[in-house]
């Protein structure tokens, strides 16, 4: 019964058209794909630079996103997709911020694949975030089609 169990651990997976207008997007989600983070106007670990505004030039360098570890930017595109599609603060779970969450990290993935082209351990969990969004977007089409052409066109992705 223990192996099964943890066999059964290793196989689940963790839970973690055409186009609108600019208007409609705008209306509905305010949202672009962060390409860089450097020009942000808040600073790293959540400082404000209104509460640095006494602190030396190179206390601001060393907050600034330009000495982000990649684990950090990570997260910061995360945050930034949740915030452009949650429904209300704090929301986490709707579908939309779920879909904008895995194409984060599918695209993150696939950079992953360009330099390491052998590592089909990983490429079986891109797989299963594949196919995860591929079910959240069909479960979305079926329930309100505008919310679905309008995130799929917020997100650079194919109608299917």
């Amino acid at each position: 019964m223990l192996r099964s169990l943890a066999i059964r651990s290793l196989v689940r997976p963790s839970c973690t058209f055409r186009a609108f207008s600019d208007d409609v997007l705008k209306q509905t989600y305010n949202y672009t794909l962060p390409e860089e983070l450097n020009g942000e106007k808040d600073l790293r670990m959540g400082f404000k630079p209104v509460q640095l505004r006494d602190a030396p030039d190179a206390v601001h360098r060393m907050l600034s996103f330009e000495n982000a570890s990649q684990e950090e930017l990570n997260k910061m595109k995360i945050q930034k997709a949740i915030q452009a599609f949650q429904r209300f603060p704090g929301d986490t779970g709707s579908s939309e911020v779920q879909v904008a969450i895995l194409t984060q990290k599918i695209k993150r993935m696939t950079e992953h694949f360009k330099e390491h082209k052998k590592d089909n351990h990983s490429r079986r969990g891109l797989q299963t975030m594949i196919s995860r969004r591929k079910k959240l977007l069909e479960y979305l089409r079926r329930e309100n089609l505008t919310k679905y052409r309008a995130v799929v066109a917020a997100l650079g992705l194919r109608f299917s």
